[in-house]
């Protein structure tokens, strides 16, 4: 019996410019992985949110507890969800834009299988407990080595396909892959690395107001790098893709990439105010966060005029325009809102509230998730070829999506903002009414209720 033509094509390699055979086998994968890990990652946070509301669910299940239910669904989510979307939608687009399949294909599929072992690892170590208390790295120093490790075949694999492209200009994608790749790697490894004992100290080599600043600086530029450098760079793809036209300014784009990136670097130590760091650090970074804000401001107007020039016909119907706008409004909402927090008496009053909470979410799921769902329903029918299963079904998640983040990102200032309240009430003679910090927490319940609301749509 012959067999059928259609299925033969949607089993072979697909095509490129000039009839390149590409290998999009990694991106399938990863795309599947991303959505496993974002499954896992959303319920484990909605339980965390749960357990502050009704804590005896930990009573003889210490894996339940808040302490360790929060840190592993932020490093899922992160690493699991929003950096498998990263490595597939990258797998994707690089070779399009290079003209060229990626370079050493086993390196793709060794990243692929050892990435998905290496959190699972991560999982198992941090819901036993064995953890180091930094904020998105709670992972013991041989777990962040090896997704380090794993981390630079990826980058290897992609300086060699950049190295062998075919086009003469880089476009602006590329440019933020690079960069994405470069300094997330060299920072995930620095903090692996400030988490091994000293061999002769027996400690590690970093402690106090430095470890606190490390912490930080890994926050902000490497979980930055992958959120905010990586997802813009997918972002650059998508948009002119969507609109049938092309970037409204690759000048702007550039331009956005090197200011970012000189800016950026910065505002860590912004989170540092009120400690043992040197003030005049402290001072520079309060500038720099505000600096900050033209880049991004940039990028955002780069991208939606992207979308506005291009025909009226184009991507109207196409599910994944709705996700990118409004990836685009939360980024600039938290970019809005970043240079506030930074403000010194904003930061004593805010930094042990949920609203530094709502804020990194508002990042996190608001950008990043948005933007892989985005990349996502582009990139899908074509790995896949197949047409989308359900417009409709896409239509109902992107608005399950949108009120979901903003009920939670509203449910966690209002928390914010009560907790605030609370902790900075002061008598007439200057003494605390509140000095009991779970005061801050019973109050704030019905906003749990609302978060757990939001985290589950």
């Amino acid at each position: 019996m012959t067999a059928d033509p259609r299925q033969a094509a949607a089993h072979a390699p697909p095509l490129g410019p000039d009839g390149l055979r590409l290998e999009d086998g990694p991106a399938r994968r990863f795309l599947a992985a991303c959505w496993v890990w974002g499954l896992a990652s959303m319920a484990l946070a909605a339980l965390a949110s749960w357990s502050l509301v009704h804590p005896e669910l930990a009573d003889g299940r210490p894996a339940l507890g808040f302490g360790r239910l929060r840190p592993l669904a932020e490093l899922l989510l992160l690493l699991g969800f929003l950096g498998n979307g990263f490595f597939a939608l990258v797998h994707h687009s690089a070779q399009r834009l290079c003209c060229a399949p990626m370079a050493a294909a086993p390196l793709g599929w060794l990243h692929l299988w050892g990435w998905q072992l290496a959190l699972i690892w991560a999982a198992w170590t941090v819901a036993g407990g064995a953890m180091e208390p930094r904020l998105l790295s709670p992972a013991e120093a041989p777990v962040d080595l090896t997704l380090a490790g794993l981390w630079t075949l990826f980058g290897v694999q992609l300086l060699v396909t950049l190295t062998r492209r075919r086009q003469r200009y880089m476009y602006a994608s590329l440019w933020f892959y690079l960069a994405a790749t470069l300094l997330f790697g060299g920072l995930q490894l620095a903090a692996a690395l400030a988490s091994l004992p000293h061999p002769l100290l027996g400690s590690p080599p970093f402690a106090g107001a430095a470890d606190a600043a490390l912490q930080w600086w890994y926050v902000r530029n490497g979980a930055g790098a992958l959120v905010v450098l990586g997802l813009f760079g997918v972002a650059y793809d998508l948009a002119p893709r969507i609109a049938a036209a092309p970037l409204h300014s690759y000048r702007m784009g550039i331009v956005h990439l090197w200011s970012l990136l000189l800016i950026q670097l910065w505002v860590a130590p912004r989170h540092l105010h009120l400690t043992p760091a040197p003030g005049w650090l402290s001072a520079l970074a309060l500038a720099f966060a505000f600096l900050v804000w033209v880049p991004s401001a940039s990028g955002v107007f780069n991208l939606a005029a992207t979308l506005r020039d291009g025909r009226r016909d184009a991507g109207v119907h196409e599910p994944a325009r709705p996700f990118l706008v409004a990836a685009l409004f939360f980024f600039a909402l938290a970019a809005i809102e970043d240079p506030v927090l930074a403000l010194r008496r904003v930061s004593a009053a805010a930094g042990s509230t949920d609203w530094v909470e709502g804020h990194q979410e508002l990042l996190l799921l608001g950008w990043g998730a948005f933007v892989v769902f985005a990349g996502s329903y582009w990139v899908a029918p074509r790995l896949f070829h197949a047409p989308l299963h359900s417009p409709g079904l896409a239509r109902a998640h992107f608005w399950l999506a949108t009120v979901g983040v903003l009920t939670s990102a509203a449910a966690l200032r209002f928390s914010g903002a009560a907790q605030a309240g609370v902790l900075g009430a002061l008598s007439p003679e200057g003494h605390l009414l509140h000095p009991e910090f779970t005061e801050a927490v019973t109050r704030v319940e019905g906003q749990r209720l609302l978060h757990v609301v939001g985290l589950g749509l």
